[in-house]
């Protein structure tokens, strides 16, 4: 990973090590900020997999770009003992052009149904 450019540079690191080393280092230098990992259907899938994903929002252009690589395509099946994702949709304008765009929360696993911390969250993924 080379460091941002400094005196006001973009913030943005490169990694060139691996999928791996990107938690730990992003979340040193961001240290009480959120992290964000920008990237295509390959880095999404790469870090759901890998269960280091919290919240991945997604933006779908009305064209192709890439190699056409199917989002969650590598993504282990979900189980009663797993996280579940909850799909937020909504219409987006960028640049003039309206495309759906929405993000995946994070939802308790399926067994912890009466914890009451999480109702509100749940009542959320229903909707």
């Amino acid at each position: 990973m080379r460091a941002p450019r400094p005196d006001g540079g973009s913030g943005y690191y490169v990694v060139t090590d691996g999928t791996a080393s990107v938690p730990a280092r992003a979340s040193r230098a961001a240290g009480d900020g959120d992290v964000l990992i920008h990237g295509g259907a390959t880095a999404v899938n790469r870090y759901v997999a890998a269960d280091l994903a919290d919240e991945p929002r997604v933006h779908q252009a009305p064209f192709t770009l890439g190699a056409d690589t199917r989002l969650f395509a590598d993504v282990p099946p979900l189980t009663s003992t797993t996280n579940s994702w909850a799909v937020q949709a909504r219409p987006s304008t960028t640049a003039g052009a309206t495309a759906p765009a929405g993000r995946a929360l994070r939802s308790p696993p399926i067994d912890c149904r009466s914890c009451r911390s999480c109702q509100g969250a749940r009542r959320q993924a229903e909707l």
